[in-house]
């Protein structure tokens, strides 16, 4: 599921070009709403798109929330075409989260003497 569009700003924007154009194999896709309730009590929905350790947003071109009928048809929309073109819908991108951990660690193991194991990084 391959989702083209333009990024519009939004939080974290420093990490991409507010104006380009920004391509993600998505993992997943959701509607959401505004308020976390469901569609029927609240229509200002968006989608939530998920790309390896990214989230983004899917809004409106002018940032304004769109109804559920449309989110529901974009994640339709998203789950059965090859590549999907956020331009055709008049949607774009809004803001980027990195949901990797704060630090990462990697260490050598000991054997019972508290002697060092080398690590052994191998490539997949």
């Amino acid at each position: 599921m391959r989702v083209l569009g333009k990024f519009m700003g939004g939080y974290n924007s420093k990490n991409f070009a507010v104006g380009s154009y920004v391509a993600f194999e998505a993992a997943w896709a959701n509607v959401e709403t505004y308020t976390g309730s469901s569609i029927e009590e609240d229509n200002r929905c968006f989608l939530k798109l998920g790309a390896a350790f990214l989230i983004t947003e899917i809004k409106s071109i002018d940032g304004e929330y769109i109804t559920p009928e449309v989110a529901n048809t974009l994640v339709k929309d998203i789950a059965a075409k090859d590549v999907l073109d956020l331009d055709k819908y008049n949607m774009a991108f809004f803001g980027v989260w990195d949901i990797r951990p704060d630090s990462i660690c990697i260490r050598n193991e000991v054997d019972e003497d508290y002697n060092t194991i080398p690590l052994e990084v191998i490539g997949v």
